[in-house]
C-alpha cells in the first residue's frame, strides 16, 4: 500500500551503515503487529459509518492493513472516492519506516498519500529527519519539501542535509535536490542550487564524492567526479581537478560495453602547468572482448606527455615507478578440446627512462606470431606439444631483427596418490634474421635438444584429532648441452631471481635468445602440518637446491657463468601461530661463501580487520636492506592510529613514512593522513595530506588511510 511506496523511494537513498543507536529496537511500536492481511481493519471509539459519503472514526483510531499501521485521534474515510483524511496527530509505521505528521491525506486506490509536518525514521538506513510536506507522488515516487535528514542520533545532529525539495523516483534510480546545504557541526560544508544523486545500485548522472588532499608535487588537490549516464551501455565521467601549484587540468573518461566485450578511453588534460609552462596530457584505452568458438582480442593503450608525468601528477591507470608505458593490440584463437591455441599481436612502448639512447629503450614486437599445440593431459600417457613463435623486433637507429623458434616435444607423467614421476624431451630451433642500421643483413640460428625427468613421493602422517602431516621429497635431473651463443643479440631476455619458481625450470634465463646449457640434478622437499581436518593449515616448511654436475657456461652479456657443485639453498617457512599471529621466512644461502645472500622476514598480527601490526626486514646482498613497520590500532571505541616506515639500512634513510589517524562517531567518521615518500625516479622525496570525511547515508569526500596501507601485506 502507501507504506510500500514511500519504502521503495526512500530506503535506497537512505542506506547508512547502522552504527547509531538502532532505531528500530527503540522506536518501532508495532512490529509484532504487522501481519500479511489485504483486509483494511479498523478499530475506533466511536464510528459514525455511511455507506455512501463520508465515515467518521474517532477517539484513539487504528488502522491497519497488511503490514502497515496507522494511529490517529480522528479520521474520516470516503469509502466512494477511498480516500483517508486525518487532521490532529497521525503516526504511520511499516516494516522499515515510521512517520509522524500533524495531518495526513491518503488515496488508497491512487497509491498517493500527503503527510505535513513529518518527522520520518528508515529502519534500514538507520536514519530520521523532518519535512515540511511528505508526498507520494506515484509508484516510487516521493517528493519531501522543505527537508532535513541525518543518521545522527536525536539531540546530536553532527551533520544535516537541508534542502527546500528532494524528489526520489525509485523506478528510474534517481533522486534530485534544490537549493540543498550541507552542514557539519553546525557550520555550512557547501551549498548546490541544484543536483542529482542515484538511488540504490541503478547508474544514474550526477556528481560523485569529490576527493581533496595536498602533495608537495601539486599543492592542494580537489577533483570533483561528474557521472553522466549517456545509454544502458556507455557511460561518460568529467573530473575537473584543481592542483594549487600546477593549475586546472580535466579527466574524461568513458566506458562502453559492446555485445561481445569491453572498452574504455582515458584522456587527462592539463592545458598549462604552472610549474613547467607546459601542455600535459595522459592518454589511455583498454579493450577486451571474444565470440564463439574461441576468438578473442583485447588492446590496450597507455601514454604521457612527458617522462615525469606521473611522478609529478600522479593517475589511477599507471604506476609512478613505471618504466615502460605499453601499447598493444592481439587477436587470439583458442580451439576447445583439441589443446589449439593461437595469437598474432603488436607490441610497443613509450619509455620513461630519462635516458636518450636507443640501447636504453625496449623493443617494439611489429608482429609478433604465437602458435602451440598439445592435447589434453592423460595419466600415463605421453603427450606430444608443439610451440612456434615468431617475433619482428624494430627499434629506432638499431639493430632489428625477425626471431622464429620452434619447439617440438614429448611430455610423461604418471600420477598416483602415493607418488609421482614425470619425463619430457624436445628439441628446439631458433633462427635470426639480422638487419644492421647500415642496411646490412646477417643470419644466425641454433637448435638445441634437451631431456628431463623427475620423481616424487607424496608420505601422510596421521595426527590425533584429525590433524596431519604431508612431506613431499622430489628430485628432478636435466641435461641441456651446450652451445655457443654469445653472437645472437639480446631482445627480450634476462635472468630473473633465484626461487623456487626457478629450481625445476628448462631455462634459467627468460626469452629464448639465451638457453642456459645444464647438466644437474634438482632435490627438493616440502613438509605441510594440517588442522581441523585439514581446513587450516599451520605450517609450510620448503627446502631445495640444485648439483650442478657441470659448468654451465651460457651467460649474458657482462653476466658469469655458473660453477659446477652446489648451488645456492633457497627455503621458505609460512607459520601460522594462531588465528591472528602468522610469520613467514624467506632465505637464500650461499653454501660456497658460508653466507645469506637474500633474506626476506615478515610477522604479522591481526587481531580484527581494522586493528594489526606487521614487522618485516628484507635484505639481498649487494643490492639493498629495508626495514618495514606497518601498525594500525584502536585506541578507543571511536579513534584508531595509523602508520608506515620504511627504512633503508644501507642508505641510513627513510624510504617512506606515513601516519595518520582516525575517528569515526555512529553517524560520520573522518581520517587525516600525512605521507613522504620516494618519488618514481627515486631521487627526491614527495610529500602529501590526505584527509577523507564520511558521512553514513551520504557518501565519501576525499581520500583517507586504508587505500595507502592496503600494500604489501601479508
Amino acid at each position: 500500500m502507501w507504506g510500500g511506496v514511500l519504502l521503495a523511494a526512500l530506503s535506497p537513498a537512505l542506506a547508512a551503515q547502522a552504527l547509531c543507536e538502532d532505531i528500530r529496537a527503540s522506536g518501532r511500536q508495532y512490529a509484532d503487529q504487522l501481519e500479511d492481511d489485504v483486509a483494511l481493519h479498523a478499530d475506533a471509539g466511536q464510528v459514525d459509518l455511511k455507506a455512501y459519503g463520508v465515515s467518521r472514526l474517532s477517539g484513539g483510531v487504528r488502522l491497519r492493513h497488511e503490514r502497515e499501521i496507522l494511529l490517529a485521534q480522528d479520521v474520516e474515510y470516503n469509502q466512494a472516492r477511498r480516500h483517508l483524511n486525518v487532521q490532529g496527530q497521525t503516526y504511520f509505521e511499516t516494516d522499515a519506516l515510521q512517520v509522524q505528521a500533524q495531518s495526513a491525506d491518503i488515496h488508497l486506490e491512487r497509491n498517493t498519500a500527503q503527510f505535513r509536518d513529518a518527522e520520518y525514521a528508515t529502519y534500514a538506513a538507520n536514519a530520521r529527519g523532518r519535512a515540511g510536506l511528505l508526498s507520494i507522488t506515484g509508484p516510487g515516487q516521493a517528493t519531501l519539501s522543505e527537508v532535513r535528514y541525518t543518521t545522527c542520533p536525536q539531540g546530536a545532529e553532527d551533520w544535516v542535509i537541508e534542502a527546500d525539495e528532494i524528489h526520489l523516483n525509485s523506478v528510474r534510480g534517481q533522486g534530485s535536490a534544490r537549493n540543498a546545504r550541507l552542514r557539519f557541526m553546525g557550520l555550512p560544508l557547501f551549498w548546490l542550487p541544484a543536483f542529482y544523486f542515484p538511488l540504490g545500485d541503478q547508474r544514474t548522472t550526477g556528481f560523485l564524492p569529490p576527493r581533496i588532499g595536498d602533495s608537495g608535487n601539486t599543492g592542494i588537490d580537489i577533483s570533483v567526479p561528474m557521472y553522466v549516464n549517456l545509454a544502458p551501455n556507455y557511460d561518460l565521467t568529467l573530473t575537473p581537478r584543481f592542483m594549487g601549484d600546477r593549475g586546472g587540468q580535466v579527466t574524461t573518461q568513458l566506458r562502453y560495453l559492446m555485445p561481445h566485450g569491453q572498452a574504455q578511453g582515458r584522456y587527462e588534460l592539463l592545458s598549462t602547468d604552472r610549474k613547467t609552462d607546459q601542455q600535459r596530457y595522459l592518454l589511455a584505452a583498454d579493450l577486451a572482448g571474444g565470440t564463439a568458438p574461441g576468438w578473442s582480442w583485447q588492446g590496450e593503450f597507455l601514454r604521457v606527455s612527458d617522462v615525469r608525468y606521473l611522478t609529478d601528477l600522479g593517475s589511477p591507470v599507471a604506476d609512478p615507478a613505471q618504466s615502460q608505458l605499453p601499447q598493444s593490440a592481439s587477436l587470439s584463437y583458442r580451439r576447445p578440446g583439441t589443446g589449439l591455441k593461437a595469437s598474432l599481436g603488436v607490441q610497443d612502448y613509450q619509455s620513461l627512462i630519462a635516458s636518450s639512447l636507443p640501447e636504453d629503450q625496449a623493443y617494439a614486437r611489429l608482429p609478433e606470431l604465437r602458435l602451440a599445440w598439445q592435447p589434453t593431459y592423460r595419466n600415463a600417457q605421453v603427450r606430444p606439444a608443439l610451440q612456434l613463435h615468431s617475433t619482428n623486433f624494430r627499434r629506432q637507429d638499431t639493430l632489428e631483427a625477425w626471431r622464429h623458434d620452434a619447439q617440438l616435444g614429448l611430455d610423461w607423467r604418471y600420477d598416483i596418490p602415493q607418488a609421482f614421476a614425470t619425463a619430457h624431451a624436445d628439441y628446439r630451433w631458433t633462427a635470426y634474421q639480422l638487419r644492421e642500421p647500415d642496411g646490412s643483413r646477417q643470419q644466425l640460428d641454433r637448435r638445441l635438444p634437451s631431456v628431463q625427468a623427475g620423481f616424487g613421493l607424496r608420505l601422510l602422517r596421521h595426527g590425533e584429532g584429525g590433524n596431519y602431516q604431508t612431506l613431499t621429497p622430489q628430485v628432478n635431473y636435466l641435461l641441456v648441452p651446450h652451445r655457443d651463443q654469445d653472437a645472437i643479440p639480446i631482445f627480450d631476455t634476462s635472468q630473473p631471481d633465484f626461487s623456487f619458481d626457478q629450481l625445476f625450470a628448462y631455462n634459467r634465463f627468460t626469452g629464448p635468445d639465451r638457453i642456459a646449457d645444464a647438466n644437474l640434478v634438482t632435490t627438493a622437499l616440502r613438509s605441510d602440518w594440517f588442522s581441523n581436518r585439514g581446513q587450516t593449515r599451520q605450517l609450510s616448511a620448503k627446502l631445495g637446491v640444485q648439483w650442478r654436475i657441470e659448468d654451465s657456461r651460457v651467460r649474458l652479456p657482462g653476466g658469469q657463468p655458473q660453477k659446477s657443485g652446489s648451488s645456492d639453498w633457497l627455503g621458505e617457512l609460512d607459520y601460522a601461530l594462531n588465528a591472528r599471529l602468522r610469520v613467514q621466512l624467506v632465505g637464500q644461502w650461499n653454501a660456497a661463501e658460508n653466507q645469506m645472500d637474500q633474506t626476506a622476514i615478515a610477522a604479522r598480527y591481526q587481531r580484527s580487520p581494522l586493528s594489526f601490526a606487521q614487522l618485516s626486514y628484507r635484505f639481498r646482498r649487494g643490492n639493498f636492506e629495508q626495514t618495514d613497520a606497518l601498525l594500525a590500532l584502536p585506541v578507543s571505541a571511536r579513534w584508531r592510529v595509523a602508520g608506515r616506515w620504511t627504512y633503508s639500512v644501507q642508505d641510513h634513510r627513510s624510504l617512506e613514512a606515513l601516519g595518520g589517524v582516525e575517528y569515526r562517531s555512529c553517524c560520520w567518521g573522518m581520517q587525516m593522513a600525512w605521507r613522504r615518500y620516494l618519488t618514481g625516479d627515486g631521487g627526491d622525496f614527495n610529500s602529501s595530506l590526505y584527509l577523507q570525511l564520511e558521512l553514513n547515508g551520504l557518501g565519501r569526500i576525499g581520500e583517507g588511510l586504508d587505500r595507502l596501507l592496503d600494500r604489501d601485506i601479508l
